[in-house]
């Protein structure tokens, strides 16, 4: 297997798992809320930004850590 090979399958794993936990977070937002409540103290506005700002720096972390080094190794 060859590392291009590699970084393409946990790119498409890894966006595959954001797509499913942004469903789920869409779908389930209060679910999820109710039973974070119980554990911290935290407004459900403040949730929604806090879930937001953990997608955003895992695609951010997506694209550091598996596009950048597939485009690198096929061009």
């Amino acid at each position: 297997m060859e590392y291009s090979d590699f970084f393409l399958k946990g790119l498409i794993l890894n966006l595959i798992l954001l797509f499913v936990y942004f469903l789920l977070f869409i779908k389930l937002k209060k679910t999820i809320y109710r039973i974070h409540r119980n554990y911290f103290n935290v407004s459900f506005e403040n949730f929604e930004k806090l879930n937001y700002l953990v997608i955003g720096i895992y695609k951010v972390l997506i694209i550091v850590f598996y596009l950048v080094p597939f485009l690198i190794l096929e061009v």
